[in-house]
Formats: structure tokens, sequence, C-alpha cells
């Protein structure tokens, strides 16, 4: 066998599908290491490198971590985490001297959503909420305590093979900006129809707003979230690359999108494509429907000039796994749909991407997930000091070489629907990125 310091030896007495994901996960994407698993005693006590004993075996040298049993088998049930032994959820095992934190299992158990499989209670919108988390009850919504573990291990690790070289993975980006636009226009390009009929129901409701929406609509002024380009450039000029995420899905009262085949629609989505990356907002129905997600990715790409391969559900809605199922076949490769639609923080514990695994099937499957840390318009509803929240969320993903992932709305950055707009805020972010 290789003793290149980088390459690591994991002993297991059984390989299981689970842990050979959580050894990638861990040992290869976050810790750089190349993994060499075997289930020879032989192999592992005349290896002379780098090696971890996964068994309950007392097995000679490496460093040992006594497994649970939760990445035995395929099985799908409720896990016990004991809150009075650890700050954060962590599963234990038996070790002879007492209980010790089993990080294999623990980090699977987030990263594979286990408990997102099992029965909770959901919101109106049928979303998996923090209230149902292990992380409320431990206190923990906003800190990346898997990277946590993942960090303790690797120390643990080094103190048995100080010279170990391998080089924790960092994110490339450490600060992700995307906006969903949930419409294109706020007052423009809806359609004769629809144009007509929210006239009519501003005369009524609101005549205020007519002062406003009549030169739009009527004599072309600029539309009040039209601030794509504004976007843009300050994005750039931090060296941050925004990705734009588009609802072409057909109206609905959960979707109000701009008809896509509008000509001004259509140029617009082709000017944010020559200067950033775009991506796919699905409607509010698509999670629970392939044909939608297949009919709204097709029209995208009918009048995108660029490749369209990203995607974040509307509302952040999914049915698992099949709504990632069916992104995963239509060519999606990343989606950024993980995030607590009523918290900014953590909701797998962790600020890297990660490669999602179908529990049902026992399987990874190839697309990948951009856990979402923050929203512009969770904050600005619930936080009472957005700037702080945000710049906390940043240290903790920045803590731990990830990327701190944003996710911004163009009626909020405006102020048109929120009662104070967070443009100032997205400029915060991005200066903090020169002055850090």
């Amino acid at each position: 066998m290789n003793n290149n310091p980088t390459e690591i030896l994991v002993y297991t007495e059984k390989r299981t599908n689970r842990l050979r994901y959580t050894l990638d996960e861990v040992f290869a994407r976050r810790l750089g290491f190349k993994v060499i698993q075997t289930t020879r005693t032989k192999d592992f006590i005349g290896y002379d490198g780098i090696k971890l004993n996964y068994s309950i075996k007392s097995l000679e040298g490496g460093y040992q971590i006594r497994p649970n049993g939760l990445l035995a088998g395929k099985s799908l049930q409720p896990v016990e985490f004991e809150k009075e032994r650890s700050e954060v959820p962590c599963l234990f095992s038996e070790n002879g001297a007492g209980k010790q934190v089993d990080v294999l299992a623990t980090c699977f158990y987030f990263l594979a959503l286990y408990q997102e499989y099992l029965p909770y209670r959901s919101d109106e919108h049928g979303r998996f909420q923090s209230s149902e988390s292990i992380q409320k009850g431990f206190g923990c919504l906003q800190k990346a305590f898997v990277d946590g573990l993942v960090k303790g291990l690797s120390e643990e690790i080094k103190k048995i093979y100080p010279s170990c070289s391998n080089q924790p993975v960092n994110e490339p980006n450490r600060v992700a900006v995307t906006v969903d636009v949930d419409q294109m226009f706020y007052y423009r390009e809806k359609g004769l129809a629809r144009s007509i009929l929210s006239t009519i129901v501003d005369t009524v409701r609101k005549p205020s707003s007519l002062k406003t929406r009549l030169p739009i609509q009527l004599f072309g002024k600029t539309d009040p979230i039209d601030i794509y380009q504004d976007i843009i450039e300050i994005c750039l000029k931090y060296g941050v690359n925004p990705i734009f995420f588009i609802q072409v899905g057909e109206p609905s009262r959960f979707d109000r999108n701009n008809p896509i085949h509008l000509p001004a629609v259509t140029q617009k989505v082709n000017e944010l494509a020559l200067r950033s990356e775009i991506g796919l907002h699905p409607s509010y129905f698509s999670c629970e429907d392939g044909q939608k997600l297949e009919l709204e990715l097709g029209r995208l790409r009918s009048i995108c000039s660029s490749r369209v391969n990203v995607s974040r559900q509307h509302y952040m809605r999914w049915r698992l796994p099949h709504t990632l199922l069916t992104l995963a076949e239509l060519g999606i490769t990343f989606d950024y749909t993980l995030g607590f639609p009523d918290v900014n923080g953590f909701r797998a514990g962790t600020a890297h991407p990660f490669k999602f695994f179908n529990l049902q099937k026992d399987e990874v499957v190839d697309i990948t997930l951009m856990p979402t840390h923050f929203s512009d318009i969770v904050s600005m509803r619930l936080s009472t000091d957005p700037e702080e929240e945000m710049m906390a969320i940043k240290n903790e993903c920045n803590s731990y070489g990830g990327t701190f992932c944003t996710m911004w709305h163009p009626e909020v950055l405006t102020g048109i629907e929120s009662k104070r707009g967070s443009y100032d805020l997205l400029q915060t972010l991005l200066h903090s990125e020169v002055v850090k």
C-alpha cells in the first residue's frame, strides 16, 4: 500500500454505502485526504501510515472511533441525542471507559438530512421548520457544528500523527450572493390582462400607488425592482460572481413572475446571463410535479444564452427525495434550497457544499447541495439587528473555511415590500470581504 501521508486507511468490519459516503464527505471533501478502506485487520495492523479504526475491535495503532451503528445498515428510525453530554448534537458510542462521540455517524445524520425523512410537523407550505430540528433543542441553529466536529477529529488525528500534511479543503468563494427573481419587473411586462387587473385593484385599494404604476406602464419609466445591473456591478467590484434564480412557471397565488415569452423579459434574462450565472427558480407547486420542473427548466434553457445547471426552489419547498432526484435527472448539478424558511443559520450544520445522499435508496445522487445560511427577507422580518446577525453567521462560515451563502430579493433590496431596504446590508457584506 502507498504510505503517502495524505492518505488515510480506514478499517471497518463491513462496507456500507452510508459509511463510504461519510468517509468521502469528511476525509476527502473536507480534510483533503485520499481515503483507503479495508475490512482486513492484517492490512490495518501492517499499515504504517495514517489510519483510523472505525470498529469495536481493539487493534494496534491508529485513532479509534467506536461506531454507534447508524452507518451499519439502511434502516430509518428515530435516533437519540443526549443533550447533557454535549453543547451541540452528537451521537455517542460506548468505548469501554464511558461514551465517545461517533463523529462519523453524527456527520452522516445531518448531511444526509436524516431528521427530515422522519415524521415532523410542517408549516403551512409543507416545509421543515427550525422548531422541528435537533439543532433548535441544542440552541445551535447558527453554529456550523458539523464542521466543528470534523475539525476536532482532524486535530485528534494530528495528535497521533504530528507530521500529517493533509490540507483541509477551503471554498474558493467565501461569500456567495444569490438573488431570487420571483418577478423580473414589479409593474412592467405582466401581460395585458394582468396589467389591467392590477391597475383596477390599485385604483380601488391603493390609489396612491397609481402615481408610481402609471408612468412605468405608460411611459417606460424604470421599474422599481430593476436593479439587477447595480447588483452585478457591486458584486463584481468585490470579486463576487452573483447567481440569479429566475422564475418561469405559470402564474398562481404563490407565483407572480413575468411571462417569459415577452421580449423585454427574455432580453433581461440574457443581459443577466452575460455578466452573471443564471439558475432556475422552480414554481411553488413544482416540487411535487416532475413534469412542471422539466417544463420550466426547458423553458428557461430555451431562451437563455448560457448553460443552466443550478436551482433553488420557490418558497424553499421540496419533497425529499423526489424533488432532488428529478432535478438531478434533468441535469441540475447544484441546488441552493437547503436553508430554514423561518430562521437564518445552518440547516445541515455545515458551511460546505455536499453531495445528496438518498436515504430511501441508500445511494449517493449526482447533485450537490449548497446550504443557504442567510436570507434578507428572513432577517428583515425577524432579526432585531440584521447586520449583526449576518456578520456573526459569516464569521462562523469563515472560521471553517466554508462559503457564506446569502439569498436576496429585489423587492426587499429596494424596500418596496419591506420596512427597510436590504441593499445597504448587501454593500456591508461585500465591503467586509475587502477589510477582513
